[in-house]
């Protein structure tokens, strides 16, 4: 009797888009031959208080996939799609419903959300650049499904036979249909942060007062730390005694130096950095 149904349905549904002006070759934008199992050719669909199984087999006959569809699939459904692809249309007609799909192979199962089948779960090991394993677990959380879960992997021996904290190696486990949301994530996440470095030269040079380029050596200015009190804006550069001070961006204070270095006798004492986070 149940195949009797899917027969009418399958009859009806061809009707229906011979009225419309379309056979059922038109309903893949690929060639079901040449990609019998992509779920990205386009589809359509108009179906009114239709049994679910018997849409699902219809999709099926239409585009060439291979599905399988678990008993507890039981429900009815009213659609109208058009020019969707075949993972849109499963998409939207078993979630909202309470159901899901797997691929094995090349063959979707539909089942209820939640059931286990086996080799639903894959787990893949992802080496990360620039974060730490540990960093992950948070954010991931966020996108995981029931059964998704993720921990590090430390082959790093320390001196003292311990294994190191520290692991870019992340063993992540979830459903097949839910690692391209992961991906997405880790791809976002796994860059390179942004680093400043910082660097101090300390200079002894002799100038004499022949060679003093412009500039009073023997002149000593206050220097106040602790910060400036009120608006600091257009105090520099100032004239005093003929004088000009001015701050010199990195690129001007190079070309000082190298003016120094061919004028009087220069050398670098000490040349300390530091590199920090941003």
């Amino acid at each position: 009797m149940l195949v009797f149904k899917i027969k009418i349905g399958a009859i009806a549904f061809f009707a229906l888009l011979c009225l419309r002006g379309s056979t059922p070759s038109s309903i893949s934008t690929i060639d079901k031959y040449g990609e019998e199992y992509d779920l990205s050719q386009k589809m359509s669909i108009n179906m009114q208080e239709s049994s679910l199984r018997n849409v699902l087999m219809l999709i099926a006959e239409l585009t060439g996939l291979n599905i399988v569809v678990t008993p507890e699939v039981q429900d009815t459904i009213t659609a109208n799609l058009e020019n969707v692809s075949v993972k849109a249309a499963l998409d939207v007609i078993l979630i909202p419903n309470g159901y899901n799909y797997t691929t094995q192979e090349n063959i979707i199962i539909v089942k209820e959300q939640g059931l286990q089948l086996e080799r639903d779960l894959i787990t893949r090991v992802i080496k990360l650049k620039y974060i730490d394993t540990g960093a992950l677990a948070t954010p991931l959380n966020n996108v995981f499904t029931e059964q998704g879960s993720i921990s590090p992997f430390n082959p790093i021996i320390t001196p003292g036979g311990n294994s190191s904290s520290i692991s870019n190696i992340a063993i992540i486990s979830d459903v097949k249909e839910n690692f391209s949301r992961i991906m997405d994530l880790l791809e976002q996440l796994d860059k390179p942060i942004a680093n400043v470095n910082i660097a101090v030269k300390f200079i002894e040079s002799g100038v004499d007062t022949a060679r003093g380029s412009g500039i009073d050596w023997s002149r000593n200015t206050p220097v106040f730390l602790g910060g400036a009190s009120g608006d600091t804006s257009g105090l520099l550069p100032f004239k005093l005694n003929n004088i000009t001070v001015a701050t010199l961006n990195p690129m001007q204070f190079g070309q000082a130096w190298k003016l120094m270095q061919a004028r009087g006798e220069s050398k670098v004492l000490a040349s300390p950095q530091i590199t920090t986070l941003d």
